[in-house]
């Protein structure tokens, strides 16, 4: 069966196609050698996304029909945009399984079990590249089309790791964590994505910064 990349995005949680959309924008930025001219552009895609996050947010917060509307509007905007996208993606991948699995997209038959993905394993951290750098490299997960990471050197009154900003990547291995300081131990996690949801965080690896 000829593989294709799914619109199904309409399907998705506003959470989830956050994520998504976040994740396919870095995956064709990456992949400008098969993706050179996007239509509609990276840009605009990203206005919309941004758009979407923030009337998301405002009616999380408060939750009255008026801001609600709004939110739908704009969600609705981003999925044509994505429409046109897959459309896009299709069309110059004509099948390719390596251009198709270089968009970030979730592919046709590619999650048959209809669960989210396990949690990555054999997580490996080692000196990055340059000063200031770690390398986080984990084995790939089958089910699943992205992969969230998190880092941090703080840690509460028990000595528990405080998470903040999550980082997406298409990819389980070269990922860099930057910037870190030397002789500071750092925490990092890692989670896998597929249109069904998200894993559990991954076990916790530390490694101090050099």
């Amino acid at each position: 069966m000829k593989r294709f990349a799914l619109n199904n995005f309409k399907r998705m949680g506003d959470a989830l196609l956050v994520t998504m959309v976040k994740t396919i924008i870095a995956a064709l930025t990456q992949a400008v050698i098969y993706f050179a001219t996007p239509d509609p552009t990276l840009a605009d895609v990203q206005a919309a996304l941004d758009d979407f996050e923030a009337k998301l947010s405002i009616a999380r917060r408060r939750g009255n029909p008026m801001e609600t509307s709004a939110k739908d509007d704009s969600k609705a905007v981003l999925l044509e945009l994505m429409r046109r996208l897959t459309f896009y993606v299709n069309n110059v991948a004509n099948g390719s399984l390596t251009i198709l699995l270089s968009s970030g997209f979730n592919l046709n038959m590619q999650v048959a079990s209809g669960l989210p993905p396990e949690a990555p394993k054999n997580l490996r951290l080692r000196e990055g590249r340059q000063k200031g750098q770690i390398r986080l490299d984990f084995d790939p997960v089958p089910t699943a089309t992205a992969y969230e990471y998190r880092f941090t050197s703080e840690v509460d009154a028990e000595n528990k790791p405080l998470w903040g900003e999550r980082y997406h990547t298409t990819s389980s291995s070269n990922n860099v964590i930057s910037p870190v300081e030397a002789g500071k131990l750092y925490y990092v996690q890692v989670r896998a994505l597929n249109t069904h949801g998200a894993s559990d965080w991954s076990y916790t690896l530390d490694y101090i910064g050099r």
